[in-house]
């Protein structure tokens, strides 16, 4: 069930209606506030047209970073399928992690 949450953006308060953990909504406000600080300070016009700035550049480094992982998940992918042809039987995750962790168990 949301819950208020009280949260400053450039030195005004504001209260959103969440889920999430005061903690992560903080997490969220001190970015914004950070992008928000930054662009004022490159003389980006008015309260409105900075927070579209914002978020356009916070959404242009959500993309980024979705790229990225996309393509580190792609390499992973092909380097497990090297391996199982290779050891000619599928590697799971678990199976993969287990000796690793028994390993440094036992030692």
């Amino acid at each position: 069930m949301s819950r208020p949450v009280r949260i400053s953006l450039l030195g005004q308060t504001f209260t959103l209606r969440t889920d999430e953990t005061d903690a992560h909504i903080q997490s969220v406000a001190a970015l914004v506030d950070v992008r928000l600080k930054e662009l004022q300070a490159q003389g980006a016009p008015g309260d409105r047209t900075l927070g579209l700035f914002a978020a356009l550049t916070l959404a242009d480094e959500l993309l980024k970073c979705r790229e990225r992982s996309a393509a580190l998940d792609g390499r992973i992918r092909s380097r497990i399928e090297a391996i199982e042809s290779v050891l000619g039987e599928p590697v799971s995750a678990s199976s993969a992690a287990a000796p690793s962790a028994q390993g440094a168990t036992a030692g």
